[in-house]
C-alpha cells in the first residue's frame, strides 16, 4: 500500500471529519514508531501545509480514542509553513497549562511575533521571562509536532511595557497630603531581620523562609461553611513570582490585614512552604509579614527623543 493510501486509511479508521481530511490530501504517513515497552506510539505524516489549531486537536483526539490504550503523538513536517496559526497554537498551550502554573495567565495578552525564523515573544519583566521557562520545553515540542522544529525562540523585555508598569504603579501610590499618619512597620508575627531565600530558590517543602518581594495582586476568600479567610498575594521579587497565602479566622484581623497589605508595596514575608493544590505550585503559608522600605527604582529617559507608550498591561492582566 502506498504511503499516501494509509495515510488516506488511517484517517477513514479513526474517524477523521471528512471536511477535516481535505487538509491532509496529497500526504503521506512515513511511519508509526512505537517505544520499547510498546507504550507509546508515534504517528509521523508529510502534508501540504500547516494545520489549523482545530484540525490538529481533532486529528491527535481521534488517534488518541482510536488507540486508546497507548499513548499517542504525532509529528506533522511540512515544506509549507503557514506562520499564521503560531499564535493561535501558542494561546492553546498557555490556557491548556493554566491549572499547573497559573501565573501564566499573564502571557494571554502577550506580544508576540515571527520573523526569520524566530519566534519572539515580549514580555513585561523578569519575572513574566522567568515564568515562560515553566512550559518552554512544551512550546518547542509542539512547534516540532506541527513541523516547526527548527524554529528559534527569543524571548525579550520590552522596556517600555515594565517602565509603564512601574509609571501605574507609582501614580497608583500617589495620593493627596494629609496630616502624617503613623506607618505600621510590623504587621503580622515576629520582626524579620534576615532574608534567606530568592522566589526562583523556593522550590521544596521547608520551613522558616523568609524572602523579601513586591505584591502585585492581592484575592480575598471568605467561606461560606467556616469562619476561615484566605488572603492569597501574587508576589514577586522581579526574577521570580510565586502565591503567599495568610489564613485568617478573626473579623478584626482579617480587617487589618486587608488594609495593611495591599498591591502595589513591597514587604517581607516569613513562613513555610507547602504544596498548594488548589494553586498547583509550592506556596508560601505566611507567619509573619512586615513592611519593607524597599521601593522599585525609575528608569531615567536619558534619549533626546522620549519614547511615547502606546499600550500597556499589567503582569496579571
Amino acid at each position: 500500500m502506498e504511503k499516501t493510501d494509509k495515510l488516506k486509511f488511517l484517517l477513514e479508521q479513526i474517524n477523521l471529519d471528512s471536511e477535516y481530511q481535505n487538509y491532509f490530501v496529497g500526504g503521506t504517513l512515513d511511519k508509526i514508531v512505537g517505544s520499547k515497552d510498546k507504550c507509546c506510539y508515534k504517528f509521523e505524516v508529510s502534508i501540504n501545509g500547516t494545520l489549523p489549531l482545530s484540525v490538529y486537536l481533532s486529528f491527535l483526539h481521534c488517534l488518541s480514542a482510536k488507540y486508546s490504550d497507548y499513548k499517542v503523538s504525532v509529528i506533522c513536517k511540512t515544506n509549507n509553513k503557514n506562520t499564521d496559526y503560531i499564535n493561535e497554537y501558542f494561546s492553546y498551550l498557555i490556557k491548556d497549562n493554566l491549572k499547573e502554573y497559573p501565573l501564566l495567565e499573564a502571557f494571554l495578552d502577550t506580544d508576540t511575533s515571527f520573523d526569520d525564523n524566530t519566534f519572539t515573544i515580549e514580555v513585561a519583566n523578569k519575572a513574566e521571562q522567568m515564568k515562560f521557562k515553566s512550559i518552554e520545553d512544551k512550546w518547542k515540542k509542539l512547534l516540532t509536532s506541527i513541523g516547526f522544529e527548527d524554529v528559534k525562540m527569543e524571548v525579550k523585555i520590552n522596556e517600555q511595557k515594565e517602565q509603564a508598569i512601574i509609571d501605574e504603579i507609582e501614580k497608583s501610590k500617589q495620593v493627596d497630603v494629609e496630616a502624617p499618619k503613623k506607618e505600621i512597620i510590623q504587621i503580622l508575627g515576629q520582626p524579620i531581620n534576615k532574608i534567606t531565600h530568592e522566589i526562583s530558590n523556593v522550590i521544596i517543602e521547608e520551613d522558616n523562609v523568609s524572602i523579601e518581594a513586591y505584591v502585585f495582586a492581592v484575592e480575598e476568600f471568605e467561606s461560606a461553611k467556616s469562619s476561615f479567610k484566605i488572603l492569597t498575594l501574587k508576589i514577586t521579587d522581579f526574577k521570580d513570582s510565586m502565591y503567599a497565602k495568610l489564613f485568617v479566622k478573626d473579623d478584626n484581623d482579617w480587617e487589618f490585614y486587608k488594609k495593611h497589605i495591599k498591591e502595589g508595596n513591597w514587604y517581607k514575608f516569613r513562613g513555610y512552604t507547602k504544596y498548594d493544590k488548589y494553586a498547583n505550585e509550592v506556596v508560601l503559608n505566611l507567619r509573619d509579614v512586615a513592611k519593607s522600605d524597599k521601593v522599585i527604582e525609575k528608569r531615567k529617559d536619558l534619549a533626546e527623543e522620549k519614547r511615547v507608550e502606546l499600550h500597556a498591561h499589567t503582569m496579571m492582566s
